[in-house]
């Protein structure tokens, strides 16, 4: 047996009484109910702990997208691709991905692998082919990290990328491989795997949460900018991981 509780959340946004970022949460100490249509009698006790739910207009649903090639070839190459969708109740605003990338170490005999110019872009159609383009953003292109670090890069865009309402956007993350040979030739891998949040969920500008790995906003009552307060982090967004999983390895 078990017990459901559910609420009925009031609406956000202009002239609503529902708060973003309020947390619901219960916890069942001591309960006893009896189902309505079963009959049957639920009692117990339980600890406390529950991890509540954050309440929002809308959100994002980030899923990953296979890469046309795992095989490390020197040139630009995708190092990982994903797609973003926004609840079908609201807009979801998007300025900030962080992604963590790691090059295999030097060998002697395998040589050096290094990545520059890694790039976040951002297209309408899952064939990459239609890139978004507005008066932010050219060819798709929402952010440059010249020399990415081993661990965490933020791709912080500058401005705020609008997801409509129940539509996708998809991502890829591309890069220029280099490989410098050893002495028997050339070997290597890059691992790329995008950033969750850790802690809790916090609200305020874009420039406040710029040490989120993720930053996005449901657009509360207004299309947010970067100093609009209700940007938030990517804690507990479905298909943001908060540990180093889906792991995309390219490898020679």
């Amino acid at each position: 047996s078990h017990l459901t509780v559910k609420a009925d959340i009031a609406a956000i946004g202009i002239g609503a009484s529902g708060t973003e970022g309020d947390l619901i949460k219960i916890d069942p100490l001591n309960y006893e109910g009896t189902g309505a249509s079963s009959g049957q009698s639920v009692k117990g006790t339980a600890s406390a702990g529950v991890q509540g739910v954050r309440i929002f207009k809308t959100f994002p649903t980030v899923a990953k997208i296979a890469v046309p090639s795992t095989t490390l070839t020197v040139g630009q190459v995708d190092l990982y691709r994903f797609s973003v969708t926004a609840n079908s109740t609201g807009n979801v605003g998007l300025y900030q991905f962080s992604f963590n990338l790691a090059t295999s170490s030097a060998s002697t005999a395998n040589g050096t692998t290094t990545i520059s110019g890694a790039t976040l872009y951002a297209y309408n159609d899952a064939g990459f082919s239609s890139p978004v383009s507005n008066g932010a953003f050219t060819n798709g292109l929402l952010a440059t990290v010249a020399t990415p670090a081993g661990g965490k890069n933020a791709f912080n865009f500058g401005s705020a990328l609008q997801v409509p309402a129940g539509t996708t956007l998809y991502f890829r993350l591309v890069a220029t491989v280099a490989q410098t040979a050893g002495t028997t030739g050339s070997s290597g891998s890059v691992s790329t795997y995008i950033s969750g949040d850790t802690g809790a969920t916090v609200l305020g500008n874009a420039t406040a949460l710029a040490a989120s790995s993720t930053v996005w906003s449901a657009n509360a009552t207004s299309t947010s900018v970067a100093a609009s307060n209700d940007w938030t982090n990517g804690y507990l967004v479905t298909g943001l991981p908060t540990l180093g999983t889906d792991i995309v390895t390219l490898s020679k």
